[in-house]
């Protein structure tokens, strides 16, 4: 059986390898969370800084807990270093994670600063230790890519980083009151071991979490044939220009264009050289914004029908002379791998957003209705908010 001290330290062990295995898996999951956060949120706007503070907070906070365990007694939280283990995961995962050098020196700066303000002597296995901790995290950021794509890789940069975060703590507290307890490096290691692989398979599962979710949302809203925003991301484009328009009172445009006569293209040249023409006429219509006046986006609203949104509200000749661009720019394409006589014509609709409107949707409306009567009179029309052009 085993005794009383021995009762303790098991029990110490447990308790305090359970408690840095749940706050772990908070602080990964709260890392998690932020990454989730999408545009306009915020947190979105700010995750990175947020991140990069969180990672310096928990590591700044390890190492105030391993001044204290180090001033107050080396088994004050328990029969081995608790603390080290946690740095040095939480350590591995920051500096993986970092995107840019200067994370990377922060990081340092901590390590740094921790050394000199706590050791008590200056020998040379200090320095030798800290030296080969900070080359470790060196090759975990420039590999850091390589960490997330191969376990393999992850747990031998684990290694190599607790091992070296254990030898430069150890070179700190050779001292003439440090004594090793029994089992010492037994729970020491054991204990790395089992917060280093909950941290690497938690944070690996989230990250193929993340891909997913991430590629399901750009699913959602991208159109897959002409890679344009699909109808969806239009109507939640066109709620946040209205919401901006009811509080800035800054206006715009939409467009709505509809490829003419495209059900005589799908009969004459079958469905795949129809979905080729889509395709094509998305990707003109991409290039035609980019050269707009005015910021603008294009969307695939759904069939041969396509929108713009543009940033600006415009008068009737301005309104005119972009619609005109956006048709002359269709009317140059030529389809030779299907018929060199192959001409593409489009009509359009267009209106811009009122004090008088009650919705987002109507100017959408509104643009609808002007399409609708641009095909009326013989396509290959535009027609403008308030009148009509050919």
């Amino acid at each position: 059986m085993l005794d009383v001290g021995m009762s303790r330290m098991v029990g110490s062990f447990i308790v305090v390898l359970l408690t840095n295995v749940t706050v772990l898996l908070g602080i990964i999951a709260f890392v998690y969370w932020v990454d989730l956060q999408a545009a306009p949120s915020r947190v979105f706007r700010w995750r990175r800084p947020i991140k990069v503070a969180l990672g310096v907070a928990v590591l700044t906070y390890l190492y105030a807990e391993s001044w204290v365990n180090g001033n107050l007694g080396p088994q004050v939280f328990g029969y081995h270093w608790v603390y080290i283990n946690m740095l040095a995961v939480i350590l591995f995962l920051v500096v993986t994670r970092s995107q840019r050098w200067w994370e990377l020196a922060l990081v340092d700066v901590i390590i740094c600063l921790y050394v000199v303000v706590s050791t008590n002597h200056t020998g040379p296995e200090v320095w030798i230790s800290l030296l080969l901790l900070l080359g470790c995290t060196a090759i975990d950021f420039a590999w850091g890519e390589w960490t997330q794509k191969s376990r393999f890789v992850a747990y031998a940069f684990l290694a190599f980083t607790g091992a070296a975060a254990v030898m430069l703590n150890q070179a700190m507290s050779v001292n003439e009151s440090f004594v090793l307890v029994p089992g010492f490096w037994l729970r020491q290691w054991l204990g790395l071991i089992i917060l280093g692989a909950v941290g690497v398979e938690y944070t690996s599962t989230l990250s193929l979490a993340l891909i997913r979710n991430r590629k399901m949302a750009h699913d959602a809203r991208i159109d897959g044939l002409t890679q344009l925003e699909n109808f969806n991301a239009f109507n939640r484009s066109m709620e946040r220009h209205y919401a901006h328009f009811l509080e800035q009172h800054h206006g715009y445009a939409v467009f709505e264009l509809d490829v003419d006569w495209f059900k005589s293209i799908n009969d004459t040249y079958g469905h795949l050289a129809g979905n080729r023409v889509l395709s094509a006429v998305a990707h003109e219509l991409v290039e035609c914004t980019h050269g707009a006046p005015w910021p603008a986006t294009a969307y695939r609203l759904g069939g041969e029908e396509f929108g713009v949104i543009m940033d600006a509200e415009l008068d009737h000749d301005q309104a005119y002379k972009v619609a005109d661009h956006f048709k002359e720019c269709v009317a140059h394409m030529r389809f030779s791998e299907l018929d060199t006589q192959l001409h593409i014509t489009v009509s359009i609709g267009q209106a811009n957003v009122h004090n008088e409107h009650y919705s987002f949707n109507d100017a959408y409306k509104q643009a609808d209705r002007n399409l609708y009567v641009a095909k009326q009179n013989g396509r290959n029309c535009i027609r403008i908010e308030g009148g009509v052009a050919n």
